[in-house]
């Protein structure tokens, strides 16, 4: 299989925005792929903007490598993607395979995501980033969760499961909430959750609770 994925998310503005193009083969178990990002329109950002938000005028990166075999099921969800002639007018994520031009899928935003999760996974191959970490407590249950994009595998208390699709839900239901409506402690009380930046704040949906219960209890059965 060879692959080409080229991304663009089309409503980030400068510095932010970026171009990234994602370049895959896959033989037998063994994963090569090429990222690389260019991020846009930054020349028409002054300096002391992209100072205070960390960047610099060039701040594109370009790797190659081996992905995690793991991520070969992610792939193959591309290679069966039902497409269309024209991008959605949020997203452009082109799919290039095996020599074929074949569009842009009919479902954008699950393939962003997987997309994303690729990405995430190089950057954390190539130590530029750390796994997404996040501490919960469920009632008085205290549990310190890891996202190893790298290797695919989610840790509970150290325990690792590959079940990345349970894993994948899990972190959707405590990352998917507008943390700046919320009003954060420092403090751990019952229910509440501590995305990595000291503070907790409160998850106060029962629906979202038992869901969470429900799919750490998946992950670590």
């Amino acid at each position: 299989m060879k692959l080409t994925l080229s991304y663009q998310p089309l409503e980030l503005l400068p510095p932010f925005a970026y171009a990234a193009v994602f370049k895959i083969e896959v033989e037998d178990e063994v994963i090569s792929a090429q990222l690389d990002i260019e991020y846009l329109g930054r020349e028409h950002v002054s300096d002391d903007e992209l100072k205070a938000e960390g960047f610099t005028k060039n701040d594109d990166f370009s790797w190659s490598g081996e992905l995690d075999a793991r991520w070969k099921q992610d792939l193959v969800y591309f290679e069966n993607q039902d497409t269309q002639s024209e991008p959605d007018e949020h997203t452009y994520l082109h799919i290039h395979m095996n020599g074929v031009d074949k569009g842009f899928p009919k479902h954008s935003g699950e393939a962003e995501m997987r997309f994303q999760e690729l990405m995430q996974a190089v950057l954390e191959t190539s130590e530029i980033e750390s796994p997404l970490e996040a501490e919960v407590l469920v009632g008085n249950i205290h549990y310190a969760l890891q996202w190893s994009f790298q290797k695919r595998q989610v840790s509970i208390n150290k325990l690792s499961s590959y079940n990345w699709e349970v894993g994948r839900d899990l972190m959707s239901i405590l990352f998917n909430r507008d943390f700046e409506s919320l009003k954060p402690s420092k403090k751990t009380t019952a229910n509440t959750i501590n995305p990595g930046d000291g503070f907790w704040y409160p998850i106060e949906e029962t629906k979202s609770i038992n869901s969470i219960s429900r799919l750490v209890n998946q992950l670590t059965s």
